[in-house]
């Protein structure tokens, strides 16, 4: 889905019945953004991976065949040409041998690339779901608060269900501004770290 229509649903999940200010839904989607190449960066590191592992398969299943065949000839010099060949693609290919140059990149792609960015990945996650938290708890405080305007009008002061109707508003307000106040954190330090995390990934790969 494009990032434009993507953006609307969420919009539309997130900041439904609520006059947002603009600067926040700014930051908002500009985190959409950047969880959106985020994941786009992460599929394609992927498709590399299996595409570098099908390579290697080939170079083994390349090496393997000319090594059982041209071993067992009567040329000496031969034989010992397709035991090298299979040797130098062992190094290059064996994904089960340690040091082979598959298995190096492999571990070097999983701790440099691949967890951080799953990391990432999954605190962005988290940051979505507080995000329709927010939504539910902005909702729960809207309905507080208009129960509390009716009990105000209609009960006294020491009412007692004009007094549980200012308390549910209270206890709403504080769940709301807590949560919200986690959300906008989040959004700050993504906001001003974003740009390193992209680059710092872009520069590993390189």
């Amino acid at each position: 889905m494009p990032l434009a229509d993507s953006w609307s649903v969420l919009k539309e999940i997130w900041f439904k019945d609520e006059h947002v200010d603009p600067v926040f839904e700014g930051v908002v989607r500009d985190f959409c953004a950047f969880d959106a190449a985020l994941s786009t960066v992460y599929s394609q590191v992927q498709a590399y991976m299996k595409g570098v592992e099908q390579l290697s398969e080939g170079m083994s299943v390349l090496a393997d065949g000319i090594h059982s065949v041209l071993s067992h000839g009567a040329e000496s010099q031969t034989t010992s040409d397709s035991c090298k060949f299979k040797e130098a693609s062992n190094q290059i290919a064996r994904a089960d041998a340690p040091h082979s140059a598959v298995a190096k990149l492999r571990r070097d792609m999983a701790f440099n690339i691949l967890t951080p960015m799953q990391s990432h990945m999954a605190n962005n996650r988290q940051l979505k779901t507080n995000l329709e938290i927010r939504q539910r708890r902005l909702v729960e405080l809207q309905a507080a608060k208009r129960s509390f305007e009716e009990a105000k009008k209609n009960h006294s002061e020491r009412d007692p269900r004009h007094i549980e109707a200012r308390m549910n508003f209270e206890n709403a307000k504080r769940i709301f501004i807590q949560i919200d106040r986690h959300v906008f954190e989040w959004l700050y330090i993504l906001q001003e770290y974003r740009g390193d995390i992209l680059d710092s990934t872009l520069q590993t790969l390189k």
